[in-house]
């Protein structure tokens, strides 16, 4: 691996991950374990969802140019939010060709049905806060993301 790819925060993030037993990866796809998964939140903003991440997880994520994402039912025993983004590659990169990613990050079973009914247009996506041991949306999303329902 090219020191620029290990000084990538992405990589970093995904190799801490994956080293600790909270992730695997498969063919460009990146399936979080459920404990893995507690690093993440779930919030609304003007009915639509959002996807809520700490600001530590954001030096990795945030620079990322995620371009679409799926609320997905029933894939390998799980319901997921998958992020999608088709070239992870930083500014200079010497990879010749696109590097994609999918980030799957599993979600209890049924805590997603509400929008099937709702078929939200959007994702958005933000940093969240803790407050007494919770996790807070404390803005607006920084960015939103077409989404679409799967399963």
């Amino acid at each position: 691996m090219s020191s620029q790819m290990e000084s990538h925060p992405l990589m970093q993030w995904i190799n801490g991950l994956i080293i600790r037993g909270g992730a695997k990866y498969e063919n460009g796809d990146l399936y979080l374990t459920p404990l893995a998964a507690r690093r993440f939140a779930l919030s609304l903003y003007e009915k639509n969802p959002v996807l809520c991440w700490s600001d530590t997880d954001n030096k990795a994520l945030g620079g990322i140019k995620w371009k679409t994402a799926a609320i997905v039912f029933g894939l390998k025993n799980h319901d997921w939010i998958a992020l999608n983004c088709p070239d992870i590659r930083i500014k200079n990169s010497s990879a010749l060709n696109p590097v994609k990613l999918r980030v799957f990050i599993p979600v209890s079973t049924g805590r997603l049905d509400p929008w099937k009914e709702v078929m939200p247009p959007k994702l958005g996506i933000s940093i969240f806060s803790i407050e007494n041991g919770r996790p807070v949306l404390t803005s607006r999303p920084a960015f939103t993301i077409p989404v679409k329902l799967m399963g």
